[in-house]
């Protein structure tokens, strides 16, 4: 075997004049204690990503000299398994590779430090430290100028991107122990090694210059800011489209430091704005490559996507996001979701897929869900709603899954002394946010003539989806449950569809939400003994129900109108509620009891008093601020109802209080002043004009301030 070439005799021919003439005293050895350095801690959301917790690839083994002439094997070739079996390297110790540092001549110490790999192993720092003590940093720094100089023919370039390797092969080791790589000789490093990056194309080299920034991120607070300034993150979003279709682990390493970039951002408020459009740049690169890769790394890129959009500490970036019109950005985002959903990808894909949907959704509003959907492979644009259609079939897929890992576990214990149920009830409370942003779409189709056909598809969906999460409670209820989140969000989804749907949902669906209403209606989350959220979910369907005499008799029957009545009361006594406003769950609520209230007079439907005694004096309490005649007449005409069925003596035995009275009096004022307008209303202003009379000789403090009748 050819012996192996030694480096030649004299220092290189283009080195920078400093290594001929000037020589630097040693440095003394670098002691911890001496470095006075502080270590940060970085939360990383996927170990796989972060190159300082893998395996390091081991870097260049030896620095050899310019190319040889054909026909002598390649320097640049590392030998193959077979060769190395063959013709092993000579055995070297770290006190040889320390001897060669320590000496004062350029070729030894280019000696030494190619042998640095071969006797210092990455995760040995002890080693490591000891090399520290002897090297000379003012050299490395020569070597840097001298790799960087532009002179000089084919052979000399050689040797420069040579002398680079070696520069920045050694700064990876280093960076290596923490607290070198947190001391801020490191940290001024960072712009040589991004001109390094801006310069060389070889994958290793890139890898080593991500890996050795990564770690120099990971320890040092003020790393990231000194790659900012220094334009590594617009470099880096630039060779993003190379290294993702190219070396998996230089993709792997450059989307780790990305994250890791984007994590030490959302820690720092002024680096987030002063430094915003850097991060929309990366945001853009990673958007791309969503969209056009076809390989592994696309699926890698969009959970990189989901980590850097569902950040709660990134809000000023999500804002910037939410404030760009709707173009490439989001185009190319729907075009990686819509190949995940409709391809052969596994489930943890998918479902990163519709946490990115959700972020986007939760930013933008449910317009995200239609628009251009752009298709790389045919340079044009699929169907529109393609996204919607896909996420919706997949939200039913993930709603299954979830609900049966849920079904017969204990739920009603608080979700954060059981960290996997909580996980379970979060994720379902995804799918049933996109659910509901997907009704929301669909009710924008109705009468959209373009989006008809699309409407009447989507409706089946939704349609077989409710009927789902309704076999889910109908299940539960068999259990004797009522508490549990997961109930909650469903009772929250049927209320919301039925309510805003319940005309197009079959008839076997809706008899089934009727017969399940008595358990809704008194549905309680786990942290807290309330049914406040599943009734108010449910108004829009109750009042629909209770328009007609068979679902107002099992409202009734079921007692499940104390629940509404109680609702009622806690909406008037809420801080959001000043006064009636334009809260509809109000008109919801009180339309509902006038129905019930109605239907008492013409059936057998029997409501007992005493249950509105704290409506009333809730009514009383906000009498004065009601604004809209519509709310006027509906809230007047349930007191007028009320008040016909008992007396004042009844009610203050009942223990109400005396001053509501007067309130009331100054509801039925209010009624009198705008009842000629109510027009539009002649129900509540027949029930408010004719009803006075029949019950207002038995309430004597309220004929008092009211008088005999209205006046006209």
């Amino acid at each position: 075997m050819a012996e192996r070439r030694s480096p030649p005799p004299s220092p290189p021919p283009h080195l920078d004049p400093m290594f001929e003439v000037h020589e630097e005293p040693e440095s003394p050895p670098l002691e911890q204690d001496q470095l006075q350095l502080k270590k940060r801690k970085i939360d990383v959301t996927k170990e796989e990503y972060s190159p300082s917790q893998q395996p390091r690839e081991q870097p260049l083994e030896e620095m050899p000299p310019p190319p040889p002439p054909p026909p002598q094997e390649h320097p640049h070739q590392p030998l193959d398994g077979k060769q190395q079996e063959q013709h092993p390297l000579p055995k070297v110790t770290l006190e040889d590779c320390l001897k060669l540092l320590r000496r004062k001549d350029d070729e030894h110490r280019l000696k030494g430090l190619r042998l640095l790999p071969r006797v210092c192993p990455s995760n040995d720092h002890i080693s490591l430290r000891r090399v520290c003590g002897v090297f000379s940093f003012r050299f490395l720094d020569r070597l840097f100028r001298s790799g960087m100089r532009e002179d000089g023919d084919a052979t000399a370039k050689d040797q420069r991107i040579l002398y680079l390797r070696l520069y920045v092969m050694t700064l990876q080791l280093f960076s290596k122990i923490p607290e070198m790589a947190a001391d801020e000789y490191m940290v001024s490093k960072i712009p040589s090694i991004i001109q390094i990056m801006e310069r060389e194309s070889s994958p290793r080299v890139l890898c080593l210059c991500y890996d050795t920034l990564y770690n120099i991120l990971f320890e040092s607070k003020h790393g990231v800011t000194k790659m900012l300034e220094a334009g590594g993150a617009n470099i880096l979003a630039s060779q993003l489209p190379s290294l993702a279709s190219g070396s998996h682990k230089c993709a792997l390493s450059a989307m780790g430091l990305m994250e890791l970039i984007f994590c030490n951002v959302s820690h720092n408020v002024l680096i987030m704005h002063e430094y915003l459009k850097e991060q929309l740049t990366m945001v853009d690169s990673i958007a791309r490559q969503v969209a056009f890769l076809q390989n592994d790394h696309k699926l890698d890129l969009m959970y990189l996507m989901s980590s850097i959009l569902s950040s709660p500490n990134l809000k000023a970036l999500h804002h910037a996001l939410s404030t760009q019109p709707n173009g490439e950005l989001q185009t190319y985002i729907r075009a990686g979701v819509v190949h995940t959903l409709e391809n052969n990808t596994g489930p943890f894909d998918k479902w990163t897929a519709l946490l990115v949907v959700n972020s986007l959704v939760s930013m933008l509003g449910k317009i995200w869900f239609v628009g251009e959907v752009y298709a790389p492979e045919t340079r044009s644009s699929i169907p529109s709603n393609s996204c919607l259609f896909l996420v919706l079939a997949q939200s039913k897929v993930e709603i299954t899954s979830l609900l049966d890992d849920l079904r017969g576990l204990d739920l009603e214990a608080r979700p954060s002394k059981t960290p996997a149920i909580s996980s379970n009830l979060e994720n379902l409370r995804i799918v049933f946010f996109l659910v509901d942003k997907i009704i929301e779409v669909v009710l924008d189709f109705k009468d959209d003539e373009v989006h008809g056909d699309d409407h009447a598809i989507l409706i089946l969906e939704l349609n077989d989806t409710i009927n789902l999460v309704l076999g889910h409670i109908n299940d539960v209820k068999g259990t004797g449950r009522i508490k549990g989140d997961d109930l909650v969000y469903c009772v929250l989804l049927v209320g919301n569809y039925l309510g805003k749907c319940y005309r197009s949902v079959p008839f076997q669906y809706r008899d089934k939400a009727v017969k399940l209403l008595d358990f809704m209606l008194f549905v309680e989350p786990s942290y807290v003994s309330s049914n406040y959220m599943s009734v108010l979910a449910l108004l829009p369907v109750v009042c629909e129900i209770t328009s007609d005499t068979e679902g107002a008799a099992a409202l009734v029957s079921s007692e499940g109108y104390k629940a509404v009545v109680n609702c009622l009361v806690e909406i008037l006594h809420s801080v959001d509620c000043p006064g009636f406003g334009k809260n509809p769950s109000i008109s919801y609520a009180s339309t509902t009891l006038l129905n019930l209230l109605l239907e008492q007079k013409k059936s057998n439907v029997f409501l007992d008093g005493s249950d509105f005694v704290p409506l009333l004096e809730a009514f009383a309490e906000w009498a004065e601020e009601a604004g809209e005649t519509h709310l006027i007449l509906l809230t007047s005409s349930v007191c007028s109802l009320i008040l016909e069925t008992t007396s004042e003596e009844d009610l203050l035995h009942q223990e109400i209080n005396s001053a509501a009275f007067h309130g009331l009096s100054q509801l039925i004022l209010r009624s009198m002043d705008v009842a000629e307008l109510g027009r539009n209303y002649p129900l509540l202003k027949e029930i408010v004009v004719h009803g006075y009379p029949r019950w207002c000789h038995r309430f004597p403090s309220i004929k008092k301030d009211v008088g005999d009748g209205f006046p006209w």
